[in-house]
């Protein structure tokens, strides 16, 4: 048997506009309503765009958060000796460097021939001297003959003396003939004798003008000591164990004498050299204890001395390691410091809002409820680097608002919203 179907009908066009209409008035009821529970003037914000922060109770470390690098407490700096030209550079910064490690070489055409040149004058002056003793050795085997003959004659003259002496004296020889004898002895003698003294006069002598020509030499020898070693220096080495810091010349670049080239410190005796805002040095004194960060390993440390120099609104502290540098520390290292300063007992204390002070007051949005922060002058003491202490405006676990709210500078109350 066949169903008859019944066909339905369509919902008439204006009941479909009446629901929307209901709809929406309820949407705006809702809205309205909510407008209602906020607090009168107060602005909407998101969530997700703030920043919140939690009052603290407890002791409190104060410190001061500083920058900077590591330098090396033990630095050689290398100037140039001669003018020259860079030729080649064999090293760059951040090297590691021996004594005797060449860094980089240098030319200078002119001390190569200055330098061939005093090796020459000292050659000669080393040929005059050999010439010299040469000479004079000569000179004194000639005056030891003419000397040997004198003696010889005078041994002969005072023989024929002693002979004649027996033959005088029996009348055989007369007496002119032996008082010639007898003369001639005695002049042979004296000759003999200033023979002798002009030999000891002359080695005096030859001692002398020795002694001259090797003053003449070492005279020499220190200039060409001199260019020698300005010769040497074309090779600039490290002259110390550790690293190179920094290069202050470039390849074919000319440079004058006394120019700084580069820079090689050592690597065991590493400070650190932070820099710290101008308001907050006051609370850095020697002996501190600091921390050290090299963005790889954390490092206990002290502080030296604090430079009392202002340079663009900071003040320069030296830091030590407490031991020895760890791995990761190395000269012109990029480093951060923090700085403790003191402990405060038992304070209230925030993570550091935008804008605030220490020591002074800053209106600050601190939270009615979940959803809710109303403006609250808030007075605030010791700056701890990432916390700020909390002298009043707010308990120990409200909630504040601690990102910039410069914006709604104007605003008794915000609104948070999801």
């Amino acid at each position: 048997m066949d169903v008859v179907k019944q066909k339905v009908a369509p919902a008439p066009v204006y009941r479909s506009r009446k629901a929307q209409g209901a709809v929406a008035l309820a949407a705006l009821a809702l809205v309205a309503a909510w407008q209602f529970m906020q607090p009168s003037g107060a602005e909407t914000v998101q969530r997700s765009a703030i920043l919140l922060g939690t009052v603290r109770q407890g002791d409190l470390q104060v410190q001061v958060d500083g920058y900077g690098v590591l330098r090396s407490d033990n630095q050689k700096l290398l100037a140039a000796s001669a003018p020259g030209t860079v030729e080649a550079l064999l090293l760059k910064p951040g090297a590691v460097v021996k004594a005797d490690s060449i860094i980089m070489r240098l030319s200078n055409p002119e001390l190569e021939k200055v330098l061939n040149d005093e090796e020459r004058k000292l050659v000669q002056e080393q040929v005059a001297l050999r010439q010299l003793l040469l000479n004079q050795r000569l000179e004194l085997l000639n005056e030891n003959a003419k000397l040997g003959e004198l003696r010889a004659s005078y041994t002969a003259a005072r023989t024929t003396r002693e002979e004649q002496q027996e033959w005088a004296d029996k009348g055989y020889v007369s007496k002119l003939s032996f008082r010639e004898t007898q003369l001639k002895e005695t002049l042979l003698s004296q000759s003999s004798a200033a023979a002798e003294q002009r030999i000891a006069q002359l080695k005096l002598v030859h001692a002398e003008v020795a002694k001259i020509q090797q003053e003449k030499i070492a005279a020499q020898q220190a200039r060409y000591d001199i260019v020698k070693e300005q010769h040497a220096g074309l090779s600039v080495r490290a002259g110390m164990d550790g690293v190179l810091q920094s290069l202050s010349v470039e390849l074919g670049q000319s440079f004058i004498p006394g120019q700084k080239l580069a820079l090689v410190g050592g690597q065991g005796d590493l400070v650190a050299m932070i820099k710290v805002p101008q308001a907050a040095a006051q609370q850095v004194k020697p002996g501190q204890p600091v921390q050290i960060d090299t963005r790889q390993d954390k490092a206990a440390g002290r502080v030296l001395r604090v430079n009392p120099a202002v340079d663009n609104g900071t003040i320069m502290v030296e830091v030590a390691f407490d031991g020895a540098p760890p791995a990761s520390a190395r000269p012109e290292l990029n480093v951060d410091a923090a700085i403790l300063t003191s402990t405060l007992k038992n304070v209230r204390y925030v993570e550091r809002p935008a804008n605030a002070r220490a020591n002074g007051s800053a209106p600050m949005f601190v939270l009615d409820g979940a959803n809710r922060a109303r403006r609250t002058e808030v007075r605030f003491g010791a700056d701890a680097g990432r916390y700020m202490q909390v002298l009043g405006g707010a308990e120990a676990r409200q909630q504040m608002i601690v990102s910039d709210m410069a914006r709604l500078a104007q605003a008794s109350s915000v609104a948070i919203a999801d």
